[in-house]
């Protein structure tokens, strides 16, 4: 690791490990949440007119959890001095997404372009943790991520009930969030200590 990370490498692999951690669980339940309340959310926002554009976000939601989890990676590659490597990762992805949008879009529309831009955020993950893992060794265990899906799938179920009573969206946004932690932290997904250790490094 380079000595532009100023610790030791316990100290690296803890830090990195709480932060995939930290935006795994953040992130997770997006794609749940987005896929079942996508057309209500942009009803919300933009009127029933823009109803079809709920399952553009359905999609994208994908992508909003590729980028939460590939920025631990890219800001790892910042700190390990490999910026430039990783910029052949980007290049490589921006020129096969170019060319996806002209070839596909004029035939498939904005469902091309979501679901590219969905494996352009995919390949990104994908290349800098490949980056990461090759310099460092670190690959991060998936223990968070397999307790954030229990806890998604309960918030789902809960949305799913409320969605079919007919609450409003305002409402059960709050009331999936609430659930979504609780169960987590039935699921031992968060601790005390983990929250206490995430506030302080913000703090910092």
């Amino acid at each position: 690791v380079s000595n532009v990370f100023r610790g030791t490498p316990l100290q690296f692999f803890d830090i990195s490990q709480k932060a995939f951690d930290t935006m795994a669980l953040l992130s997770l339940p997006i794609i749940a949440g987005g896929y079942l309340l996508g057309q209500k959310i942009m009803i919300l926002v933009a009127g029933k007119e823009f109803i079809l554009a709920g399952n553009v976000l359905q999609i994208l939601a994908i992508a909003i959890t590729c980028i939460f989890l590939s920025n631990v990676f890219t800001h790892i590659i910042i700190a390990i001095d490999r910026q430039k490597t990783m910029m052949y990762g980007f290049m490589f992805v921006a020129t096969i997404s170019l060319v996806g949008y002209i070839v596909l879009i004029p035939r498939f529309s904005y469902w091309a372009a979501a679901w590219i831009t969905v494996c352009a955020e995919a390949a990104i993950l994908f290349i800098s943790a490949a980056i990461v893992a090759s310099a460092t060794k670190f690959v991060p265990n998936m223990i968070a991520v397999k307790k954030s899906l229990l806890a998604t799938s309960v918030m789902a179920g809960v949305i799913v009930l409320l969605n079919r009573s007919y609450v409003h969206v305002l409402i059960i946004l709050p009331i999936a969030s609430v659930v979504y932690f609780c169960a987590l932290y039935m699921f031992k997904g968060i601790s005390k200590e983990f929250l206490t250790e995430v506030l302080r490094v913000k703090k910092k």
